[in-house]
């Protein structure tokens, strides 16, 4: 076994690293830690990862944020397709499932990132006023 040394959270958050993926415990990113912090990239894959202000930190730096809205996503999705097949009475192989997925996630990033590039907006913001434009033209669909 190889020996290691105990680090200290702020030399964790430290490092440097293309990609930062922060899964399970919403918060643990705070202002302190996003300074800290030398990743080109951050994907929340739990709940509300980085707080208020260290997402401020973020858009100041240009780290691009995947929000959790976006990057953690893809559970749901499997969710939904399972309900899917039991209505159908159908049963999708491991490799249906994936090329969907993977064709949604995709589709939906591209559609994310677009909207943020024409409107000049931060993704999380881009994400966001997408999310609200659906709720909004889903309420109009209920109303109508």
């Amino acid at each position: 076994l190889g020996v290691g040394r105990v680090i200290t959270h702020d030399e964790l958050f430290a490092t440097p690293c293309d990609v930062w993926i922060s899964a399970a415990v919403g918060t643990t990113i705070t202002a302190e830690r996003a300074r800290l912090m030398k990743a080109r990239i951050l994907a929340e894959l739990g709940n509300i990862c980085a707080t208020i202000e260290a997402d401020e930190v973020f858009r100041e730096k240009g780290v691009v944020v995947l929000p959790d809205t976006m990057a953690s996503g893809g559970g749901v999705n499997v969710s939904w397709y399972e309900m899917v097949q039991n209505r159908q009475w159908e049963q999708w192989t491991e490799r249906v499932v994936l090329a969907k997925l993977q064709k949604h996630i995709k589709e939906r990033f591209e559609y994310g990132w677009q909207y943020s590039q024409e409107k000049g907006l931060y993704l999380r913001d881009a994400v966001l006023d997408l999310a609200g434009k659906r709720v909004v033209d889903a309420r109009r669909c209920t109303i109508c």
